[in-house]
C-alpha cells in the first residue's frame, strides 16, 4: 500500500518570533485520510515531526473541524496552543496553499470537535487569535492530604527545599491529572527545576505560577507561570495554554480582578505572551496571542 502524504505546518503560538512560544505541527487530513491513519501511526508522524504537540485537523461536511493531538508518547484528550496556533494558520492560510480550508479565511471563527470537548478560535485585535477553555474547579489540598504531602516533597525534590510554597491546589473534572502551586519567588524564569523528581507526585501536569519579577511587572505582567510535565514527555512546555484553564480563576479571585484581562508570560527557555480573561458566568477562560508560521510541508505515513 502506497504511504499517505500529508500536508502539515509548524506554527509558533503566543509569540510573534520565529524563536520563541511554543511550537506545534498541524496535519491535515480529509475524512478518508482520518480513518485510514492509525494511532501507531499518529504516534510515528509526532516523533518524526517532534514538536511539543501535534494537532490532527479534519474539516467536517458541518463546517467543524474534527481535531486529535499527539505528543511522541501519547494522545493528548486537550491543547490549548495547538489550537490557537491552528486557528491563527487556517484563519490567515489562503487559496492554493495546501494548508486552506475552504472560507476559513473570511471566517470570523472556527470551530472545533476533539474526543471529549469543544473548543472555538476568534480573531480579536492586534492581529491575535482568542481561544476560550473550560475553567477548572481547582481545589486546595489539605496540608495532610497524602495528594499534597507527595506533591510537596516532589516540588521539594524538583525545586530545591529552600524554594517555598504558598499554594497547592489539585485541578478536578477535565482538568483531573492538573495541578496548580504557586510558588514564593519573584524570579521563576531562574530557578532550576530537575522536573524529573515531578514523577514523585499523583499528578501529570505540573503547573507553577508566581507574581512577576520587578522586570515583568515594569512591562504590565500579572503573573508568571511554568510547566512541566514529563509523564507525558513534556519536560517543560514552553508555552501551556491549558494550564491557564487553572491559573486564570486562581489569579483573577485571588487579586479580585472580576473578568478584567490580566497579561500572563510563560518564563520558559523560550517564553510566551498570553492575554488572559475569566468569564466566570460562563464558566470560560479566554487566552489570546499572536502566532507565526514557521514551516511547512508534505509527511509521509
Amino acid at each position: 500500500m502506497a504511504p499517505l502524504t500529508l500536508p502539515f505546518a509548524i506554527v509558533n503560538a503566543f509569540t510573534t518570533s520565529l524563536s520563541g512560544g511554543n511550537p506545534a505541527a498541524i496535519i491535515l487530513l480529509t475524512p478518508s485520510q482520518d480513518a485510514e491513519l492509525t494511532y501507531d501511526q499518529r504516534i510515528t508522524i509526532a516523533r518524526n515531526l517532534n514538536q511539543p504537540m501535534h494537532m490532527f485537523v479534519v474539516p467536517q461536511p458541518s463546517g467543524e473541524l474534527g481535531v486529535r493531538w499527539f505528543t511522541g508518547v501519547r494522545e493528548n484528550m486537550l491543547c490549548g496552543h495547538a489550537t490557537l496556533a491552528a486557528s491563527g494558520l487556517f484563519l490567515n492560510e489562503k487559496p492554493g496553499s495546501t494548508m486552506y480550508i475552504q472560507g476559513a479565511d473570511t471566517a470570523q471563527s472556527l470551530s472545533y470537535t476533539g474526543v471529549t470537548n469543544r473548543l472555538s478560535g476568534t480573531r480579536v485585535e492586534d492581529n491575535k487569535v482568542q481561544i476560550s477553555l473550560d475553567a477548572a474547579q481547582v481545589d486546595e489540598l489539605d496540608r495532610e492530604d497524602a495528594r499534597a504531602v507527595k506533591l510537596r516533597a516532589a516540588v521539594a525534590s524538583a525545586f530545591g527545599a529552600d524554594v517555598g510554597v504558598l499554594y497547592l491546589g489539585a485541578g478536578t473534572g477535565g482538568y483531573g491529572t492538573y495541578c496548580l502551586i504557586e510558588l514564593d519567588t519573584e524570579d521563576i524564569g531562574s530557578l532550576k527545576v530537575d522536573y524529573m523528581r515531578l514523577l514523585e507526585s499523583d499528578f501529570v501536569v505540573h503547573v507553577f505560577t508566581s507574581r512577576p519579577s520587578p522586570a515583568a511587572r515594569e512591562k504590565g505582567v500579572t503573573f508568571e507561570t511554568r510547566m512541566f510535565a514529563p509523564d507525558l514527555g513534556v519536560y517543560e512546555d514552553p508555552v501551556c495554554g491549558s494550564a491557564h484553564g487553572l491559573l486564570v480563576p486562581y489569579w483573577d479571585r485571588k487579586l479580585g480582578l472580576k473578568g478584567a484581562t490580566m497579561d500572563s508570560y510563560q518564563a520558559s527557555a523560550r517564553g510566551g505572551d498570553l492575554w488572559v480573561g475569566l468569564e466566570e458566568e460562563k464558566g470560560l477562560v479566554r487566552l489570546a496571542g499572536h502566532v507565526v508560521k514557521v514551516v511547512e510541508g508534505t509527511i509521509m505515513a
